[in-house]
This record gives C-alpha cells, sequence and structure tokens, in this order.
C-alpha cells in the first residue's frame, strides 16, 4: 500500500519554493512578479516562521527488486520513487526542496522511460542515488537526511515497497528484507519516529507498502493478510498530523500498468499536479484527499470490484484540512508561448509581444494549432493536429507526446473534466465516406480513452451546466446530438436527442437567461435555436418559427 503522513505541522506555504515577506508566503518563482497572488493569510504561518527549501530535505525510497527470489518485485516502486522526487523537487508548482537535499534509495530501475530521463535530471540538478536499498542502509540514509533538515524547511520521505503486519505493527521491506522475519524488516513506526525528531517543524510521509501479495506456492485468489494496510488507529499520532493510506483498513494497493506507477501515487502526483485544484487557486489537503479517493475508487471499480466505501484511509487533525500543498494557474514567463499560426505543414510560436519563438514542421497539412497549459504549471504547451495525428509540445519545442488515429481529425478542442485545473484534449475524428466517429480523450500526459458512435459527427463543444457540475462532451451529427461523461468517455452516451426534419448546423454553450447556468443552444438549418440541458438533455426552450423539433433520448449507453 501506499499511505502519506505528515508528522509535526506541515508546511503551509507549499507552492512552488517559498519564502516569508510581510507575514504571507510567497512562491520564489514568483516572488517579484505583480501577477503573485499570495495564499489566504490566515492559512500562512507568520513572518518568523517562514518556509525555507532550502532547509528542506527528502528521502525517496523505491525497492523494485529483492534478493529474496521468493519475493515478487514491486514492478513500479522506483518509477514511483523517482516521480515523487521530480515532483517535489523540480515541479514548479510544488518545488518544497532543493535537488541538491534530494536523496534516492534504489533497488531496480525505473521502468518508464520519462522516469529514466527524470532521475538523469535530478542527478544533474545535484539529488543523491544510492544503489544499496537494503533495510540497514535506508534507515541510516533516513536519519542522514533528517539531521539535514532545518527548522524552516520541510522533511521528505516517500518509501515505495512491500510490506506486512505482524502483531499489529506495520513493517516495511528493504531489498534483502525477508517476509518471514520482522527483524529484517523497518518497522513503520521508526519512519515516524526519525521524521518527529527532525529539526523541521514539518514532515511529510508517504510509506506505499501494503500491495495485493499473492505467496508463492499458490496458484491463485487469496492474497496474504499480513500484506493488507493496517488500521490508521494502530499509527502514532502526532501533532498537526495528517496521513493518507492508500487503501482501506485490511485491503490493497495496486500496480497501474498503464500509467506505470502505483494506482495511489498516480493519484497523488496528479493531483498535486493541480487535478486536485481549481484554476488559480491551491491543492490542499483537503482537496487532495477528495481527488485521490475518488481516484483510486473508479480504478478500484473498474479493474477489481466496485463498493460504496472510501478507497483510502485519511486522518486529518485540527485545521491541516485547510493546508494548501501545491499551485495552480501561475503565471506563464514573457519567455511563455502566447499563440501558434499554421502554415502549410509548419506551425510557428510567439510569445505575447511577438517574438517568435520557434517553428515545427509537422510534414503533413495542420488541421488546427492551439496554445494551452494542459498541466496548470503555468507553462502553455503547444498543441497541433494534422489528419492523422495530434501533437503536443513543451514551451520550449520539445515532443512531449503525439497520438495517431485511423479515422481523420475533423478538429480538437481543449476543456477541463470537472472543476481541475488539469485540462484535456478532446478530438473529434470522422470519415467522410464512412457513417461513423469516434471521440477520442486524451488526459495531458496522453493517455487516452475514446468512445465509437455510429454517426457522422461535424460538431463538438464541451461545457457544464454550473461550477457545481461535471463537464459534458457534447457532439452534433446532421440530425442528432449526444453527450459523454469525460470521467467515462468509454461508457458511450450519457444521453442523446434527434432534431427533425431539419439538420443541425452548429452547437455552442451559452447561458441564454443569464442565470449562471450554461445551456447547450442546437442551431438549425432553417434558424431555430434549441436550448437543452447539459446534464440531461431536456429541452428548456426555444427561439425562432421553423417547424424544427427536438426530440430527447435520455436512455444511457447507446445512441
Amino acid at each position: 500500500m501506499r499511505f502519506v503522513k505528515a508528522s509535526k505541522p506541515l508546511a503551509i506555504g507549499i507552492a512552488a519554493a517559498t519564502l516569508a515577506t510581510a507575514a504571507t508566503l510567497v512562491p520564489i518563482a514568483w516572488q517579484h512578479r505583480r501577477s503573485v497572488r499570495p495564499l489566504p493569510v490566515a492559512e500562512m504561518p507568520s513572518e518568523s516562521e517562514g518556509f525555507d527549501r532550502e532547509q528542506s530535505a527528502a528521502i525517496f525510497v523505491g525497492v523494485r527488486r529483492f534478493s529474496n527470489a521468493e519475493v515478487p518485485e514491486v514492478r513500479y516502486a522506483a518509477d514511483d520513487a523517482v516521480d515523487l522526487a521530480y515532483l517535489f523537487a523540480m515541479d514548479r508548482r510544488v518545488r518544497l526542496v532543493s535537488p541538491r537535499r534530494v536523496a534516492l534509495i534504489l533497488s531496480g530501475d525505473p521502468q518508464k522511460e520519462v522516469s529514466r530521463d527524470r532521475l538523469n535530471l535530478l542527478k544533474a540538478a545535484g539529488a543523491q542515488v544510492h544503489r544499496n536499498a537494503d533495510q540497514a542502509a535506508i534507515r541510516v540514509l533516513l536519519q542522514e537526511q533528517a539531521a539535514l533538515a532545518g527548522r524552516n524547511g520541510i522533511f521528505i520521505v516517500s518509501v515505495a515497497t512491500h510490506g506486512f503486519v505482524e502483531d499489529g505493527t506495520p513493517y516495511v521491506l528493504g531489498s534483502s528484507s525477508l517476509f518471514s522475519l520482522s527483524d529484517t524488516a523497518l518497522p513503520v513506526q521508526t519512519i515516524i519516529d526519525v521524521a518527529a525528531r527532525s529539526a523541521a517543524r514539518r514532515s511529510l510521509l508517504f510509506i506505499d507498502a501494503c500491495r495485493e501479495w499473492i505467496p508463492g506456492g499458490t496458484r491463485a485468489g487469496t492474497a496474504d493478510p499480513r500484506t493488507a494496510a493496517p488500521l490508521i488507529d494502530r499509527m502514532k499520532r502526532i501533532e498537526g498530523q495528517v496521513v493518507f493510506y492508500a487503501a482501506a483498513a485490511g485491503k490493497y494497493a495496486y500496480d497501474d500498468d498503464a500509467a506505470q506507477n502505483g494506482v495511489f501515487t498516480k493519484a497523488v502526483i496528479d493531483g498535486l499536479q493541480c487535478g486536485a485544484g481549481r484554476i488559480r487557486d491551491a491543492v490542499t489537503v483537503e482537496t487532495l484527499q477528495r481527488y485521490v479517493n475518488r481516484e483510486v475508487k473508479e480504478w478500484l471499480e473498474a479493474h477489481r470490484h466496485p463498493s460504496s466505501e472510501s478507497a483510502i484511509q485519511v486522518s486529518m487533525d485540527g485545521d491541516t484540512w485547510k493546508m494548501p500543498l501545491s499551485v495552480c494557474g501561475l503565471e506563464p514567463p514573457d519567455t511563455a508561448p502566447a499563440r501558434v499560426a499554421s502554415d502549410g505543414s509548419v506551425i510557428r510560436t510567439h510569445t505575447k509581444d511577438g517574438t517568435l519563438l520557434w517553428p515545427a514542421d509537422l510534414h503533413a497539412p495542420v488541421v488546427k494549432a492551439e496554445v494551452a497549459d494542459l498541466n496548470a504549471d503555468g507553462i502553455p504547451e503547444v498543441i497541433a493536429a494534422t489528419r492523422e495525428r495530434i501533437t503536443v509540445f513543451d514551451a520550449a519545442g520539445k515532443q512531449l507526446w503525439s497520438a495517431d488515429e485511423t479515422l481523420p481529425l475533423k478538429t480538437f478542442l481543449v476543456g477541463n473534466r470537472f472543476r481541475e485545473a488539469n485540462r484535456v484534449i478532446v478530438a473529434l475524428h470522422a470519415d467522410d465516406q464512412s457513417t461513423r466517429s469516434r471521440i477520442v480523450l486524451h488526459s495531458n500526459d496522453g493517455t487516452s480513452a475514446h468512445c465509437e458512435l455510429p454517426m457522422k459527427l461535424q460538431h463538438i463543444a464541451m461545457g457544464r451546466r454550473s461550477t457545481r457540475h461535471a463537464s459534458r462532451i457534447i457532439a452534433a451529427s446532421a440530425g442528432r446530438v449526444v453527450a459523454l461523461n469525460p470521467r467515462k468517455v468509454g461508457d458511450g452516451p450519457a444521453w442523446s436527442g434527434v432534431v427533425e426534419p431539419e439538420g443541425i448546423t452548429g452547437i455552442e454553450i451559452v447561458d441564454h437567461d443569464h442565470d449562471a447556468r450554461s445551456e447547450i443552444a442546437i442551431s438549425t438549418a432553417s434558424g431555430t435555436t434549441f436550448y437543452i440541458d447539459i446534464h440531461d438533455g431536456r429541452e428548456l426552450g426555444r427561439r425562432g418559427e421553423g417547424n424544427a423539433r427536438y426530440k430527447p433520448q435520455t436512455r444511457r449507453n447507446g445512441v
């Protein structure tokens, strides 16, 4: 499993590297910019309690491989350790610790190419990398890093490995630990106690050690109950404690083969990268908890078993639920892309003052190109599409990912799935010679989901009824409109409706009656406009005197 534990009061100014000025905490990267919006003063420490990332220290442990052949590898433990280290040291939304004060201790290498690249970047920035990950080495390095942390910093610990519970005490395994001998493993309480004795007033622990493990000699079925998540109440409580457990008590944590991270760690990373935050807002303990629980629960329902219970365990003392963990919606630097123009197969990006940044040749006519901050880090990406491929570039022109499709691309849009600051790309693919279409939703990291529809779609839009509602992807053919839930695109339409006898000429998200709720405006050939409820497809009104009629068909998962 993975559980997140914060012993002692957690850093309140957790938004990029931070510095206390005038009783507020301002992100270092933006402290000289007028556009900085400090987090609420009530949530900030006083000037005398300022945060300094150069006083922080961190250790990230990833035990993928074990010397005992009977202990199965934890496939993505090294990826988890590296990805979290990169997040806390290098991601400008978080940056709680200088990479020079980061230590990684790994058994086995990361599997993802991007994680291997991040490891090289961390080493180049001064992070230590140790390859002896046995129990004794982990304990020694843990104590060294704890001693390095200063009063105005934060001490961060992340451990991804196997674990077990014996006589109510949870343990984590080093690379040479034996599952049957607890004295060869490291008690979780020891990790918590070392963090508690650090000079830093804030500490944050991620301990992922209760993955499902089928014992050797058994063919299937029953995982060893000793490897299940312990009860949260068995852990020592420390003032200001925040604890995230990756699994409910007695349950297990799992790996996500698509993301090549643990399910819980992937949710934590996405959440801190503003999946759990709103535009120009902060990710707090409370919003992170909601986001991670929802993401883990949805994964379990899709891949393991449905449950109405919480998917994780969380404990928050006092007002710790308010604590900001990362900042979303940072202002882009002046040198970032602000607009992109296309000419044939070439795109050219420009800053907001018109300076040419870089060109790129897509080797095919460009259908559409757009600048958008997909991952809410304040530095926009560039999305460019040909009929065969969507490509995403970073601000410097490096290709981040691309996606090919067999059906020609008609257009794409960029939107938000719910209230997250992270954004998604929704692409419409349709062949003029066919009566089928495909809607593909691309997440900011390049993962995707799609829905096949037996109609020739011509229009797409994306919106939500109000800020309290989830978004809907709206698509229309000449005579039919459908709505998809962007969190469950593969499930098919949430509702559909038919316009007859005239054809649909366009769709738009509007607030036609000015009630702060958005509707879908469906335009027809005769000039009639229908206003449709985004959530359930009901007709709310119409404008025009044509003969067109709208008929809702609210049957789910079909059109």
